[in-house]
């Protein structure tokens, strides 16, 4: 018996290519999806989180080098204080040997204040004693000065001596005058007007503690000294009689002399005597400085 090889028909085939085609297909598509998936988690397993250990190891290492920055400055800044500590130490450990050595002078110098104390309280009692021993001798002497202020006031000495220092200022003008004459003499006329400018003051100072009789009396002698000065330097010999007449004045003291010449008569006979010199050509002297 034959056997009849039959071929399937055009559409069997293409229904088996279509076939392969849709398996093959699909295997690839399985297969890609498969890797896709597989890399994905592969990726979100492995890759992402390596990348972030990394990430979180290199984060570490900055921190653990920050951390160890600081820990080196705060070891530094821990010497820097351990050693300004030590030296503070040893600047305190001075400063107590120093106080203990004051303690010890004060505690010493305490000691010899307070024997000085006890010297000086002695002393106050002897001070006090010597006070109320200078009291009674001081009531002694107030006594004895008022005994002796109204002796004094029952003596009247001012008043008496007042005369004696009247007669000394007197004397002192009247030798003053007696230079003024010699200086006259000796044709020094500057330096006889200067004595009796200083007769003049002297008689004003005496005229402060004279009496009312005596102030008349020096007016007079004052009157007949201005006299005087103005016949300088041209009319010397009018000049030397005033002082001689001054002179004589003052000779007889604050008493009141009979034979004295009233001042008015005086000037009218010096004014004549002066028209008659007048008429006499003379040179006159110059006054000397």
């Amino acid at each position: 018996m034959t056997v009849q090889n039959s071929k399937p028909s055009v559409f069997v085939r293409f229904l088996k290519v279509l076939l392969r085609l849709l398996l093959t297909l699909l295997f690839g598509i399985i297969l890609g999806a498969a890797l896709y998936f597989g890399f994905q988690f592969v990726y979100q397993e492995l890759v992402i989180p390596t990348q972030q250990n990394a990430t979180d190891l290199q984060n570490l290492n900055t921190r653990i080098n920050q951390q160890w920055d600081l820990l080196q400055n705060k070891n530094k800044e821990f010497e820097d204080r351990l050693s300004e500590m030590e030296s503070d130490q040893e600047n305190t450990t001075d400063h107590i040997s120093k106080l203990v050595a004051d303690f010890e002078q004060i505690s010493a110098d305490l000691d010899a204040y307070q024997i000085q104390q006890e010297d000086l309280a002695d002393q106050i009692q002897k001070i006090d004693q010597s006070i109320v021993d200078l009291i009674d001798q001081n009531k002694d002497l107030t006594a004895q000065n008022e005994d002796i202020i109204s002796l004094v006031k029952d003596l009247e000495i001012e008043k008496k001596l007042q005369p004696i220092y009247q007669d000394l200022q007197l004397f002192k003008i009247m030798l003053q005058v007696n230079r003024s004459r010699l200086f006259l003499l000796q044709d020094n006329y500057g330096l006889a007007k200067q004595e009796l400018v200083l007769v003049n003051e002297l008689l004003n100072s005496l005229l402060l503690s004279a009496t009312e009789e005596q102030k008349n009396e020096i007016l007079l002698w004052d009157a007949r000294l201005n006299l005087a000065i103005s016949h300088l330097p041209d009319n010397l010999i009018l000049a030397n009689d005033d002082l001689e007449i001054l002179w004589s004045m003052m000779a007889n003291g604050f008493t009141s002399p009979n034979d004295i010449v009233v001042l008015e008569n005086t000037e009218e006979n010096d004014l004549n005597s002066t028209s008659q010199s007048s008429d006499t050509t003379s040179a006159t002297p110059t006054p000397k400085p």
